[in-house]
């Protein structure tokens, strides 16, 4: 599967503490992409080092490593059509209503969803999931669209 048509969230533990999982997940399946694997667990100090590599050097990176590695969070992997853009457009920003960070977000550095940037997409997903935890499958309605 082509990398822009995958995309990588994590909802973190404060959206998981709220519980607002339900929520974030149906919004992502209400944009029209698929969930092909979906697990909770918490992140390891390596892996957010991994995930945040391009934060090392700003001062408040050791609270991110704790922060991150605090609680559990969903690890989700979906598919789709430019699924990476879909799924940035459900993130979106902090202020911008309509969108899970702008609805839901308390302050920037509690934003309560992360997105992969297209072109980290695999590397990430690689970073939480093994090939035999993502299911590839096609939906009923999808011969419908053709």
């Amino acid at each position: 599967m082509n990398e822009k048509d995958m995309a990588f969230l994590i909802i973190k533990h404060e959206a998981v503490q709220r519980g607002l999982i339900g929520e974030i997940l149906g919004r992502i399946e209400k944009k029209g992409l698929k969930i092909i694997a979906l697990k909770m667990f918490e992140m390891k100090k390596e892996q957010v080092m991994c995930l945040y590599d391009n934060c090392t050097e700003l001062s408040f990176f050791e609270e991110l490593l704790k922060y991150n590695s605090d609680c559990p969070v969903i690890g989700i992997v979906v598919a789709g059509p430019d699924a990476n853009k879909g799924a940035n457009e459900v993130c979106g920003v902090i202020g911008l209503g309509g969108t899970v960070r702008g609805d839901y977000a308390l302050c920037n550095s509690r934003n309560v969803l992360h997105c992969s940037d297209e072109g980290k997409t695999q590397r990430e997903i690689d970073l939480f999931f093994s090939n035999e935890e993502m299911f590839y499958y096609s939906n009923a309605w999808e011969g419908w669209l053709k």
